[in-house]
């Protein structure tokens, strides 16, 4: 049992290395521990590739930026402005 266990959890440590995503074996019913999903793949500050590690928490989900700048003047604006710079990067 405990050799199947540390198979398991090696696993999962290697798919995360390997930037596979979540490990099917870490699973929770507890939303509140489960990361929300990133809503975009461009920048809503200034439309470069965005960086999934690297979000802010907007209508319910992450929005992800380039950098930590962009992210900074996106806290810094209002919620219509944000909506704006959002919905600008979804299309």
């Amino acid at each position: 049992m405990k050799k199947s266990i540390r198979l398991t959890t090696a696993a999962c440590i290697l798919a995360a290395f390997a930037g596979l995503g979540a490990c099917h074996h870490d699973r929770s019913s507890d939303d509140s521990t489960m990361r929300a999903s990133v809503k975009n793949t461009r920048c809503p500050v200034c439309g470069m590739q965005a960086n999934s590690s690297i979000t802010s928490m907007h209508d319910d989900h992450n929005v992800a930026f380039c950098s930590t700048d962009c992210k900074a003047r996106f806290d810094r604006t209002t919620d219509a402005e944000q909506d704006a710079m959002v919905n600008k990067a979804m299309r």
